[in-house]
């Protein structure tokens, strides 16, 4: 993977502790032992549950450099959150890097990098350097996205794609924007599933621009 070498490694550390207070906290999601295991059989209720929490880090991540490191904040509002973003996928990347090339992947952990991905390219998109307004109803605005086209296999109750098939015209993307459904296959989407295949964020960010452009 290539690895961002200007990661701020103890804001990757806030916000990690941000994402698992919101997970194990009893006013929060209440995610104890006995509803923790074996949690990855539910993809749809775990990702809706992931996303919460990283808004929820994203959040009190600037409220904590609004109050003890302000100059994360000297850029502007867009500038911060893009950058809070990319540490928060650089922390996700660690769970799924074997050192190697990735021959598949889960297909919740490719939903939820696809999601922030998106949401980076929204706010990336903002004039000027954005409004907190503008950022928090794109960030309460929960992308419905979706990849498919790949083989699937299932391993211990959880479903992967597998990102070496040849079978690449069957490649697609569908979201669900402003009530209405789009599907199809956007120029750059090789780049997108070559981008979870090396692990390269930029990649797919590139797939998912040339996909919301059209849009």
């Amino acid at each position: 993977m290539d690895k961002d070498a200007n990661t701020d490694l103890r804001q990757a550390g806030r916000l990690f502790f941000f994402h698992e207070a919101l997970h194990y906290s009893k006013s929060g999601h209440r995610l104890v032992k006995e509803i923790a295991t074996g949690i990855g059989q539910f993809p749809k209720v775990i990702e809706e549950a992931d996303y919460q929490a990283d808004a929820w880090a994203l959040l009190n991540e600037y409220r904590y450099c609004c109050l003890h490191e302000p100059q994360k904040l000297k850029n502007g509002l867009k500038q911060f959150f893009c950058n809070a973003i990319d540490t928060a996928v650089e922390t996700m990347w660690s769970f799924v890097d074997t050192g190697a090339h990735l021959n598949m992947i889960q297909i919740r952990s490719m939903n939820r990098f696809l999601n922030w991905y998106w949401q980076w390219l929204y706010i990336e998109n903002l004039e000027g350097k954005g409004t907190l307004e503008e950022i928090v109803c794109i960030l309460f605005n929960k992308p419905v996205i979706e990849f498919a086209g790949a083989p699937m296999e299932l391993r211990a109750h959880r479903t992967y794609f597998k990102l070496n098939s040849k079978n690449q015209y069957a490649y697609q993307l569908a979201a669900f924007v402003k009530n209405k459904i789009y599907r199809f296959a956007p120029a750059a989407i090789l780049d997108i599933v070559d981008g979870f295949r090396i692990l390269k964020g930029q990649k797919i960010k590139d797939g998912l621009k040339s996909f919301q452009i059209n849009m």
